[in-house]
């Protein structure tokens, strides 16, 4: 076993776990494995029906820098509350069970941190497809953001993508290393993904609103994993409706960091990327719900009074043809052309 507990810990890492028992070891192993060896792992059993919540108590009896917390079934969210309730490191931060990060990612954070004196570092990642092949890396350029320009430019992101920017990219919580002390004293924790859309998100906005430097870093140490069957299981019928609360609550966000003309069109982006993501998943039910029902959900979708503002007054210019076309179908409120461009997306697996 593994003496870690005489250690002083630097890092807490916190994992939610829910049935993944063929990807928690993976996970596990590479945060065991880190050059850092000062560091605590705790391990949050969401309520698991496989058996993760066995194997989660075995790793922990093999090295005693693992902790291991067992709850009802409540969601990602809560279960990294959890997680925070007991976090002894300096510095905290999130993987989720079935990815994973490179070995020597907490030595690099904690050095960067220290030697920077930031709040907040936020790093890249690459996406690997069921194959293990790397389909997509973030763009995150090498960075010292401090005072104004943390809220001027860095925070910017939050309120998603810039259609003419690929920098910090989908960044999130996961990508992220945390001052413990800021998280507690202002007592900071995530909402439920059951909820509220892209709780990770909020859970940063509210991290903000106490820091004044922020590092990041262009390499990418953690490792997104795709699985064949997370979208389709990932079906959500109301996800439009909680992307356009979503909208909503960052618009209030944005009002509250004055940065209201700053991030209109990244919102706007946000609702995007969800119209083609409820299309897609429209298309990937219609063996089970028919066309008809399939053409009616589309419908519905693109005469929502918000979708049709939005789109009404989207800025274009950085879409390539691809989406240049399905916007045009949905502004047109063209139906059999948005299907037609839905099933191309399925089948391009995009």
């Amino acid at each position: 076993m593994i003496m870690g507990a005489i250690m002083e810990t630097r890092i807490s890492v916190i994992v939610p776990v829910y049935n993944v028992e063929k990807y928690l070891e993976r996970c596990v192993k590479s945060l065991t494995d880190q050059t850092l060896r000062e560091i605590q792992i705790i391990l949050v059993d969401d309520g698991s029906l496989d058996g993760s919540g066995e194997l989660c108590r075995q790793f922990a009896e093999k090295d005693s820098r693992i902790k291991v917390i067992s709850k009802k079934n409540e969601g990602q969210g809560l279960a990294r509350n959890s997680g925070l309730s007991c976090v002894s490191g300096k510095y905290v931060t999130f993987v989720d069970s079935d990815d994973y990060i490179d070995t020597d990612t907490f030595e690099v954070l904690w050095n960067t941190m220290e030697s920077s004196r930031a709040d907040l570092c936020c790093y890249s990642y690459v996406k690997h497809d069921t194959e293990g092949k790397i389909v997509y890396k973030a763009k995150v350029d090498e960075r010292l953001y401090e005072n104004n320009a943390v809220y001027t430019s860095f925070l910017l992101h939050y309120f998603g993508d810039d259609p003419l920017l690929d920098d910090l990219r989908g960044v999130s919580a996961c990508m992220s290393m945390f001052r413990t002390e800021i998280i507690n004293n202002n007592k900071i924790r995530f909402l439920s993904e059951r909820k509220v859309f892209s709780e990770d998100t909020l859970f940063c906005l509210d991290y903000c609103k106490y820091i004044k430097k922020v590092v990041t870093l262009s390499h990418p140490f953690y490792h997104y994993c795709l699985k064949g069957d997370s979208f389709t299981k990932g079906y959500q019928e109301k996800r439009l409706e909680l992307t356009i609360d979503f909208c909503n609550t960052l618009s209030r966000y944005a009002c509250d960091y004055k940065v209201e003309e700053l991030v209109s069109e990244r919102i706007n982006m946000v609702l995007w990327i969800t119209l083609m993501d409820c299309v897609k998943q429209e298309i990937l039910r219609s063996r089970e719900t028919g066309v008809r029902k399939t053409y009616r959900m589309i419908k519905e979708i693109c005469n929502h009074s918000y979708v049709k503002e939005v789109i009404r007054n989207m800025n274009t210019d950085g879409f390539h043809m691809k989406q240049k076309l399905f916007w045009f179908a949905i502004r047109r409120r063209l139906i059999p052309m948005v299907m037609i461009l839905g099933i191309l997306r399925v089948k391009q697996g995009i």
